[in-house]
């Protein structure tokens, strides 16, 4: 906990008197503190600097003021006589799209809790890399579709499998890549390798099986990269992309059949502007190795 303690008496702020009661019976001069400002206090997310308020009756000479935070995103200032009932600290800027809580602690005759609410960072404009303008429905079987499985072995680093799963349906020039994680395979020889199959649910996290890895597009050694799951089809000219559509959400599902060696495919997906792509396959997938 990183602490921030300053003092000051409250002698500087505050003048006392002891007056007897028309009894001639002695005053209560028990020291009496009171927070004024909200408590809990919420803040904005660009941060800044606050105050809290305070009255106290009744000072004591020898009973001193402390106050320190609890956080290190928080910044008590040095106490001051310049402002008197106040306690001045800084927040810094919350740069996550999370709100977060801590507390400042003022010690006087006892610890009060000053609750500190800073309010999220707001959601980034989100950057739209579709280009695809309708839904898609693609039928495809083994006349009209090359359909294949790619093991690219724990791609990320997380004792995950990674495979994409291409198909590319050659009389309408459409090409969809699902890409999903499921137990490894390890480094069993390439005869050994088989088709996953079940359902895949959309999911950034790297971690959880069954995944289906939404598309992204990042700059890596290479230059300019598009990874995980996509939508692209060609134009008239079967060379120039004319629509590419980073999958966003959705499901895929594959089936072994009952021969043992082809397979049925659906999918049900949204790409990022909320296109809808759907597709089924039934036939041959060919598997490819690309371990590194």
């Amino acid at each position: 906990m990183k602490m921030f303690r300053y003092i000051l008496m409250l002698a500087l702020a505050f003048t006392f008197a002891c007056e007897p009661t028309p009894n001639n019976e002695p005053v209560d001069q028990t020291p009496e503190f009171q927070i004024t400002s909200a408590n809990p206090m919420v803040v904005s997310y660009e941060g800044g600097d606050f105050v809290i308020e305070f009255v106290s009756s009744n000072p004591d000479i020898m009973t001193i003021l402390g106050a320190s935070a609890e956080a290190e995103w928080i910044r008590v200032k040095q106490l001051s006589a310049d402002y008197p009932n106040k306690v001045r600290f800084a927040v810094e800027a919350n740069e996550v799209e999370k709100s977060r809580s801590s507390k400042i602690i003022l010690t006087y005759d006892k610890e009060y809790e000053v609750i500190v609410n800073q309010l999220p960072a707001p959601e980034k404009p989100k950057e739209i890399l579709s280009t695809l303008e309708r839904d898609v429905d693609m039928v495809m079987n083994g006349d009209n579709t090359l359909a294949y499985a790619d093991y690219l072995g724990n791609d990320y680093n997380s004792d995950l499998g990674v495979w994409q799963f291409w198909f590319l349906e050659v009389v309408s020039k459409q090409m969809i890549v699902l890409e999903v994680l499921t137990e490894s395979q390890g480094d069993v020889p390439f005869e050994e390798l088989y088709v996953p199959t079940g359902e895949f649910t959309a999911s950034d996290d790297i971690f959880e099986e069954n995944a289906l890895i939404p598309g992204y597009r990042i700059y890596d050694s290479d230059g300019l990269y598009d990874g995980g799951s996509w939508y692209t089809e060609l134009d008239e000219t079967g060379v120039a992309i004319a629509a590419a559509a980073p999958i966003a959400s959705g499901k895929l599902n594959v089936e072994l059949n009952v021969d043992g060696v082809s397979f049925s495919v659906d999918f049900d997906v949204l790409d990022d502007v909320g296109n809808k792509i759907t597709g089924t396959y039934s036939g041959d997938i060919i598997i490819e190795d690309f371990r590194k």
